[in-house]
């Protein structure tokens, strides 16, 4: 997959597969573009698993409700291989244009990893629903735990419901998708909200912050 970095077309080959991003994220902390030694890797979620956002390749111009999302986090920039933002896109434009709009929930269009369906738009729910949760984890820990055998991607017949990246599944690590997704499993680290993340970002303009610390209080 060719993509523009910093506004150059990347000649490098990067791996990416719709509907895989905790995949697709994986190999990404292993290029040495993000700065892997102090790349974060960033899942996000929600209670109700419906997580609206804007500027993603699946849906656009609308936005999409996703029940989970994984990007890289190498201040200051993401690298999130779904967004039209840009690759990489400077990290607080990306946490505003992304994850807040004055759209009404109506214009969100419904897209589940774990279902594979794209659901109507006109939803009850109002903007308080949609908030997102962040996790962040050190790119090294994420490497180094997760393992995917991608059965949230198939249904009952052990169909699946997106075609699968053409590499086989990842098998280096011990945590599955469903335990990262977890928001009452603190043991891989601590949610946090946009406005906090949002503070985080400041944060590091001015001192820098350990992932590690933010994840454990």
């Amino acid at each position: 997959m060719t993509l523009q970095v910093c506004g150059v077309a990347a000649v490098a080959e990067i791996r990416y597969q719709p509907c895989y991003c905790e995949e697709n994220v994986w190999f990404l902390c292993q290029d040495e573009r993000v700065n892997p030694a102090s790349a974060q890797v960033v899942i996000v979620t929600n209670w109700l698993r419906g997580v609206r956002m804007w500027s993603q390749r699946a849906t656009f111009p609308r936005p999409v409700v996703w029940d989970y999302h994984v990007f890289v986090w190498s201040s200051p920039y993401v690298w999130d291989l779904d967004t039209l933002l840009g690759f990489p896109v400077p990290d607080e434009l990306y946490f505003r244009r992304s994850f807040w709009s004055p759209a009404l929930p109506g214009d969100a269009v419904g897209t589940v990893h774990t279902t594979g369906a794209v659901q109507n738009g006109d939803s009850p729910l109002d903007g308080a629903d949609f908030a997102p949760e962040f996790r962040l984890v050190a790119a090294s820990d994420y490497v180094r735990k997760f393992g995917s055998d991608r059965s949230h991607m198939m249904d009952d017949a052990g169909r699946f419901l997106s075609p699968p990246p053409p590499w086989p599944p990842l098998s280096a690590g011990t945590v599955p998708l469903m335990d990262w997704l977890d928001l009452g499993n603190l043991s891989l680290g601590r949610w946090i909200g946009l406005s906090e993340l949002l503070d985080v970002v400041k944060l590091q303009r001015t001192a820098g912050f350990d992932v590690e610390a933010v994840g454990s209080k």
